[in-house]
């Protein structure tokens, strides 16, 4: 029997998956962590902290599924997105990795508006400059710590280091080059007019290969490290996102992936590019090669359930289970208690790193489950903000593939099928960016003769729940209402941003 492996690099946790060529998944490990936050706003991690984690999770597989290592075919990647990891010349990090969840970049992402503007980025990368991108981590790298930044020989993503440090090749694929909002989505090159704009040594970005190739083998270095067998062929992989689809089956036109996870995203193929003008959302390369994706992002989804908990119940333990419990006692609409889940800033369709959380309309008659309920209904909300984007950009959407700790609860898929008013397939694929990783892999060294092979043998499909018309109906009603707090609130995230930075 053949394998492969797939390892995702999260942001709150590194998962290896082992996956037998039937399409069964063996073996999964996982290994939590957390990011350092050493001043308001900022989110880093140390890329060592990934590298131990990596080791730990395949050692775990290895040890759980007993697969000789000599029969692992293919590894493949998979990643959070955005952030740089900085290497100097011996391939040693800098300093901790920036990650996507950092607010720090804000003035820099004002003066690349400045210096590009709306138009520049829309005909040279597509996509919006967000905090937390490399593009305005590498400006604040720059100005701020410019010792460092003299040093920096090569920039890589999160899952290419834990790829770098396992075979030595520098490189990334087109789906987390495009995230960075230095590369070319259309012309899938960087960007010599953004390098250029910014004053960037474009020395400084990996080589970029298609997510299929192989672009390396596991060094005997890295395979005393981990169990796995020297000359192991490792295939690039993707970001989070498009292993998430791979493993979901959406590789074609037609569905949308919802995931509510930490954030929240979006997700849909298409099979040219396709740009938001306004720059709302993201146009990504897909990791099927010659297509694209549309990708809407929200930074606080199930945070926000995991925030209200802690406030909730800080030293006893208190489930989420009950939680949702509570919040299937309340009506739809939670009687006017209305949650904007901008807890860490929001992107899609705002891209506002002044952006703060906001419980409106709460009178003496709200009790804890009419608030539960109220966050549930406002992260999805706000992925409803991201599907209105996909309609306006004639992307028309059949079903939704849903994922993620949103997708456990029976509730709350209501909910997301009742505000979406789409009907609603959860995917029970496990651990759905790493085991697409080792799909990928598959792919990559011919253990699947194409894509569709790989999900007809991998993806697993779970029950489907429809809308209900008269909660779609109700639920209109609060989602245009939540749509028009934002722009009454926007000036007001300003002024507390300015009073609290004092």
């Amino acid at each position: 029997m053949n394998y492969l492996l797939g390892v995702d690099v999260g942001t709150s946790s590194t998962k290896s998956v082992l996956l037998a060529e039937s399409g069964e998944v063996v073996a999964i490990g996982q290994k939590a962590y957390d990011f350092d936050t050493p001043h308001p706003g900022w989110a880093e991690q140390d890329p060592e902290v990934w590298w131990d984690a990596a080791k730990d999770t395949i050692q775990q597989v290895l040890h759980i599924s007993q697969v000789n290592p000599k029969h692992i075919r293919g590894i493949g990647f998979s990643g959070q997105m955005h952030g740089p990891v900085f290497l100097d010349r011996a391939g040693n990090s800098l300093r901790p990795a920036i990650i996507w969840a950092d607010q720090r970049s804000a003035q820099e992402c004002q003066k690349i508006y400045e210096i590009v503007g709306k138009e520049g980025l829309y005909r040279t990368v597509c996509n919006p400059v967000d905090s937390g991108f490399m593009a305005a981590t590498l400006l604040w790298i720059k100005t701020h710590e410019p010792e460092t930044y003299k040093q920096i020989q090569t920039l890589l993503l999160p899952k290419d280091y834990v790829k770098y440090r396992l075979t030595e090749a520098l490189v990334t694929d087109p789906s987390d080059a495009g995230g960075t909002s230095l590369y070319d989505v259309r012309n899938l090159r960087w960007s010599t007019e953004m390098t250029e704009w910014l004053a960037l040594s474009e020395e400084m970005f990996p080589e970029v290969k298609n997510a299929i190739d192989v672009v390396g083998t596991v060094s005997p270095k890295a395979a005393r490290e981990t169990g796995l067998a020297a000359g192991t062929p490792v295939v690039n992989g993707g970001n989070d996102q498009t292993m998430g689809a791979l493993a979901s089956g959406a590789v074609k036109e037609g569905p949308v992936m919802l995931v509510i996870g930490t954030g929240g995203t979006l997700f849909t193929t298409v099979d040219s590019v396709v740009v938001d003008q306004e720059l709302r959302m993201h146009t990504y390369p897909h990791c099927v090669p010659n297509k694209w994706h549309l990708l809407g992002a929200i930074l606080a989804g199930g945070f926000c359930f995991k925030w209200f908990r802690n406030v909730l119940s800080p030293t006893q333990p208190y489930s989420y289970e009950e939680m949702t419990q509570e919040a299937a006692k309340i009506a739809p609409g939670a009687e006017g208690a209305i949650f904007l889940p901008y807890l860490a800033g929001e992107r899609t369709p705002h891209m506002d790193s002044f952006a703060r959380g906001v419980m409106f309309g709460v009178t003496v008659r709200h009790t804890r489950a009419h608030l539960i309920r109220a966050i549930m209904e406002g992260v999805v909300f706000a992925m409803r903000d991201c599907l209105e984007i996909f309609k306006q950009l004639q992307v028309i959407p059949e079903k939704i593939f849903a994922s993620g700790g949103g997708s456990l609860n029976p509730t709350w898929r209501q909910i997301q099928a009742d505000i979406l008013g789409l009907p609603l397939i959860t995917i029970q694929t496990p651990e759905k960016s790493a085991t697409g990783a080792a799909m990928i892999a598959g792919i990559g060294t011919s253990i699947f003769s194409s894509f569709d092979e790989a999900c007809q043998r991998s993806v697993s499909l779970g029950e489907e729940i429809c809308p209900i018309a008269e909660h779609t109906t109700r639920y209109e009603g609060y989602y245009q209402f939540y749509r028009s707090l934002y722009p009454k609130l926007q000036e007001s995230f300003v002024e507390v941003f300015q009073l609290t930075s004092r």
